[in-house]
C-alpha cells in the first residue's frame, strides 16, 4: 500500500510485528497470550490479580517495557524510524492492552489503534485510568465488528451458538467501544478519537479491514 500513496492514503513504513512464540517464556501459548495483555483487574478495594492460573494475567507493564526498552531500538537499527509516526496497533486482547498503554503511559506510542478490544477485561480499571490520562500526544481509533456482540450469520446454526451469543452479549464488545471512544473523545478532543462499527465484519474477519486505517492513520501523523 506504501507503493502508491495517492491512491492508499498510505505511506512508506516499517511494521514490526511481535510474535508470541518469541518472547520469554516459551510459545505461544493462550495462558502466555493472556498474561501479556492484560493488566490486573481492579476489584474493590484496589487492583488484585485475575488470572485463572497463577501468573496468567497483569502482564501488560512488563511487556510494555518489552516493547518499549527491547523491540523498539532493535527496530530502529533496522530501518530509520519517525517516532512521529509510531503507532501501536492491537486485536482483541491485545487491542485491550493498545488502550491500556495509552491510559497507563500516553509516552510510549504517539498513536494507539485498537481492533476489537476486549474492554470486558477490565472494564472498571481501563475507565478509571482514562479519568488521569495525561499528555497523549497523537491519535486514536477504535474498530469493532457489527456482529460482535451477537453472532455472525455463519455462526448462527453452529453448534453451540447459544452459549456463543450468551457470553458475546455478556461482553458487550460494540457497546463498549462506543462508550470508550465516547469518553477517550471528551478526554482527547473528537479531532483525535475515531471509534467506528465496521459492517458485515466479525471478531476475527475485522483484522483484514482495520489494517488500512491502521495505517492511514500512522501516515497521516
Amino acid at each position: 500500500m506504501g507503493r502508491r500513496p495517492d491512491a492508499t492514503g498510505v505511506s512508506p513504513m516499517a511494521i514490526v510485528g511481535v510474535s508470541p512464540a518469541s518472547l520469554p517464556g516459551g510459545p505461544g501459548t493462550p495462558p502466555q497470550r493472556q498474561r501479556d495483555f492484560t493488566s490486573d483487574r481492579l476489584v474493590e478495594g484496589g487492583h488484585s490479580g485475575s488470572g485463572d492460573i497463577p501468573g496468567t494475567a497483569g502482564g501488560a507493564p512488563g511487556f510494555l517495557d518489552f516493547l518499549e526498552h527491547v523491540v523498539k531500538p532493535h527496530a530502529g537499527g533496522v530501518a530509520p524510524l519517525d517516532p512521529a509516526r509510531d503507532t501501536l496497533f492491537g486485536h482483541s486482547l491485545a487491542g485491550y492492552f493498545t488502550l491500556w498503554a495509552l491510559c497507563n503511559r500516553p509516552g510510549a506510542f504517539r498513536n494507539h489503534a485498537a481492533i476489537s478490544p476486549s474492554i470486558w477485561w477490565d472494564r472498571d480499571g481501563l475507565f478509571a485510568s482514562l479519568a488521569s490520562l495525561r499528555g497523549a500526544a497523537g491519535a486514536a481509533l477504535l474498530l469493532v465488528g457489527e456482529w460482535e456482540d451477537g453472532l455472525s450469520p455463519w455462526q448462527a446454526a453452529s453448534a453451540g451458538a447459544a452459549q456463543m451469543a450468551a457470553r458475546r452479549a455478556a461482553r458487550r464488545m460494540v457497546g463498549n467501544v462506543e462508550d470508550f471512544g465516547a469518553a477517550l473523545a471528551a478526554r482527547l478532543g473528537p479531532s483525535r478519537v475515531s471509534a467506528a462499527v465496521l459492517p458485515n465484519e466479525d471478531h476475527a474477519s475485522i483484522v483484514s479491514a482495520a489494517i488500512p486505517r491502521a495505517l492511514r492513520l500512522a501516515s497521516s501523523s
